[in-house]
């Protein structure tokens, strides 16, 4: 069987491709197979101009975004060390496990609360 020459394969297969998408999948074809599954599933990049037009019209934006590398702000994590007293830690393993959660979590919750409370005191 004779082999299609690339370019006849991806117009045919594909006439809603328009000739960015046609040089796109040509240059995909003539890497290595474990490049080209990857490079299949990334999204097209968009313009600016082109991505404030379709989030304004309220468009799910999600599959053009690199999500891989994203961040929370003012999220970042530090370990520190507390020392508790036994009693204390006994309590605090008792709500953990009738919550659900674990030690660290209720420790966060907790503080994270009273943080807040105290962050919106007038003083």
């Amino acid at each position: 069987m004779k082999k299609r020459p690339i370019t006849e394969k991806f117009e045919s297969d594909n006439p809603e491709w328009t000739a960015a998408d046609v040089k796109r999948a040509k240059s995909i074809a003539r890497l290595p197979a474990s490049l080209q599954a990857t490079l299949r599933g990334r999204p097209k990049s968009l313009k600016a101009s082109k991505f404030d037009q379709q989030f304004d019209r309220g468009v799910d934006l999600t599959a053009a975004l690199n999500l891989s590398q994203t961040k929370r702000a003012r999220q970042e994590q530090k370990r520190v060390n507390v020392d508790f007293p036994t009693w204390m830690i006994d309590s605090l393993d008792r709500e953990a496990s009738k919550l659900g959660v674990t030690r660290q979590s209720i420790i966060k919750v907790w503080l994270a609360e009273r943080l807040e409370a105290t962050a919106s005191k007038p003083t």
